[in-house]
């Protein structure tokens, strides 16, 4: 009885510091705008493109020379992108244990390149209120088809929160 009552009471205070924040339609443009833009820039091997869309706490994580370099080994092993399809958004304002203060949104994309399938991208897209979307974090998780082992490759996770 005791365990019940005290899971009852985190799971009552992790809501109350956990908002879903229901975004107006300017807002699901704008954000779903950036998060193609930047998967698109990165397909292309847009590099500098791409860095400049993330927010400055994730840039303060990692030079451009490193992220640079990361991004083109991965496009060496993956080969062409064939396909980005986005599955599902997750809004929220204020996360608990997020690195800033503003709206997340937790974009999950399925990908397929040419050798690299099945591969999961999670976009994690920042924004202070009026204030224009930028990536906060960036992962993928995939399979390489030329050998046959599960590989992440995380790009920057700035901060100590959960997903979002």
């Amino acid at each position: 009885m005791l365990r019940r009552l005290t899971a009852t009471l985190l799971c009552l205070l992790c809501f109350h510091f956990v908002q879903a924040y229901e975004p107006s339609p300017q807002e699901r443009q704008n954000a779903q705008a950036t998060a193609l833009q930047y998967i698109e820039h990165l397909n292309a091997g847009e590099y500098r493109e791409a860095y400049d869309m993330h927010s400055e706490l994730l840039n303060q994580r990692m030079d451009y020379e490193r992220f640079a370099k990361s991004q083109a080994a991965f496009s060496d092993n993956s080969g062409k992108s064939l396909s980005d399809t986005l599955v599902g958004a997750n809004w929220q304002l204020d996360p608990a244990k997020a690195p800033a203060e503003g709206f997340y949104v937790e974009y999950e994309f399925a990908c397929e390149y040419q050798n690299v399938t099945p591969c999961e991208q999670t976009l994690v897209l920042y924004s202070e209120l009026g204030e224009r979307f930028s990536v906060m974090r960036h992962s993928r998780s995939y399979v390489n088809t030329q050998t046959g082992k599960r590989t992440g490759r995380f790009i920057a996770k700035p901060g100590n929160f959960s997903r979002l």
